[in-house]
C-alpha cells in the first residue's frame, strides 16, 4: 500500500515517485539517563515503563505523518486525528502496567524516539516490544527516510551521541538491537528483546527506536525498558 491524498493505495508506486512529506517535528533535545553506583547497585535499573503517562525524558523526531504516543487501550487510537481510519488502530494493550509507548499515523512517515544512557558498569538491556504491519511485507531500506525509496521497517539501535538522530552510517551505528526484515510476520506479539551493553561500560550511548513506513501503517510499541546488572 502507499498513501496518496490521505489514503493508502494498494500497489507499488512508480519508480522515482516520492511519498507525501508532511513536515518536520522535533520535540525536546538529547536527554540522558545516568546509571551510577551510589552504594549498593541494584540488580535491575528501570529506564522507562511509561507509567508517568508521558514521553518526558525522550527526544521525539518526526517527519511526515503521525508520531509516538502514550496509550492505554489497544483498540483506541491515542490521537484519532493522527490515526488512519481506513486501517483501524488495533494493537496489543500495554504489556505491563497501565501505559506504554506506541507509534500511530494517517500517512507515510518516519518516527524516532531517542534517549542517552550513561553506563557505569556492565549491563544487559531488556525491553518489551511489538508491532502490527498494515502492509504486505517489510522493506529494509538503507535509510530511515520515508520519501526517498520504498521503506517499511522498525529498528532499535545503539548510536553515537554525536551522530544525527536518523543516521544509519556504519560509523554512527554502534550496534543493532532489533530490526524487521523482508519476510517477517506482519505481527509480533509483545515479547522481550535483550542486548549486552558490556562493551560500552563507562560510556554514554544513545538508544534509538525508529520506524519508517510508506507502504501502509506500521504501528510499533515498546514498554518496560530496563538494565540488568552483570556480575554484581
Amino acid at each position: 500500500m502507499r498513501h496518496v491524498l490521505g489514503r493508502w493505495i494498494v500497489g507499488a508506486a512508480p519508480r522515482g515517485s516520492r511519498a507525501h512529506l508532511c513536515g518536520l517535528l522535533v520535540l525536546a533535545g538529547s536527554l540522558s539517563t545516568r546509571v551510577v553506583a551510589g552504594g549498593q547497585q541494584p540488580q535491575a535499573v528501570m529506564i522507562e515503563n511509561f507509567e508517568s503517562g508521558t514521553l518526558a525524558g525522550w527526544s521525539l523526531t518526526v517527519t511526515g505523518s503521525g508520531g509516538w504516543f502514550i496509550y492505554t487501550n489497544g483498540a483506541t487510537p491515542p490521537d484519532p486525528s493522527k490515526s488512519d481510519p481506513n486501517v483501524p488502530f488495533n494493537v496489543p494493550d500495554p504489556p505491563q502496567g497501565k501505559f506504554a509507548a506506541v507509534s500511530d499515523m494517517n500517512g507515510p512517515g518516519t518516527r524516532i524516539l531517542a534517549r542517552d544512557i550513561t553506563l557505569d558498569g556492565r549491563y544487559v538491556l531488556h525491553l518489551t516490544l511489538f508491532y502490527v504491519n498494515g502492509a504486505n511485507d517489510f522493506v529494509s531500506a538503507k535509510t530511515l527516510s520515508h520519501d526517498a525509496e520504498d521503506n517499511q521497517q522498525f529498528r532499535i539501535d545503539l548510536v553515537k551521541t554525536s551522530a544525527a538522530v536518523d543516521s544509519l552510517a556504519d560509523g554512527d551505528v554502534l550496534a543493532n538491537v532489533f530490526h524487521t526484515s523482508p519476510g517477517d510476520p506482519r505481527q509480533r506479539s509483545p515479547g522481550d528483546v535483550s542486548f549486552d551493553l558490556s562493551r560500552w561500560q563507562g560510556q554514554t550511548v544513545r538508544l534509538r527506536l525508529a520506524s519508517a513506513d510508506n507502504h501502509g501503517p506500521l504501528r510499533v510499541g515498546v514498554d518496560d525498558i530496563r538494565l540488568e546488572a552483570i556480575g554484581r
